[in-house]
């Protein structure tokens, strides 16, 4: 009987010590494998995210806001007259635009 109970509590310690490099945290853990079971305990915990997977959700996710914020704020970048001439003549000497197409195009860039 008490080496029964002394595996169930080293057992919990364990679990807890896997938690605590995950989101529920070691005595959360702890306390589930102590009073519900330690496999149970484990199973929760593996379930839990880590760490490092909950930092990278919240780095991604405050990036996203702020390229809403920059989109909100009209605050885009506009490609300089020059590269919007080089990018105008790449797709004419590609084919893709006729004469009349790029300089129909090129007039409008420069503002003529």
């Amino acid at each position: 009987m008490l080496g029964t109970i002394v595996t169930w509590f080293i057992l919990s310690l364990f679990v807890g010590l896997i938690g605590s490099s995950r989101k529920i945290g070691f005595w959360s853990a702890f306390f589930l494998s102590l009073f519900l079971s330690p496999l149970l305990g484990l199973i929760f915990t593996i379930v839990s995210k880590s760490q490092s997977q909950e930092a990278f959700e919240q780095r991604t996710l405050d990036l996203h806001h702020k390229q809403l914020q920059t989109m909100q704020q009209g605050s885009f970048v506009r490609p300089s007259v020059s590269d919007e001439l080089r990018k105008l003549k790449q797709l004419a000497d590609e084919g893709l635009l006729s004469s009349a197409e790029y300089e129909a195009q090129r007039s409008k860039i420069l503002g003529n």
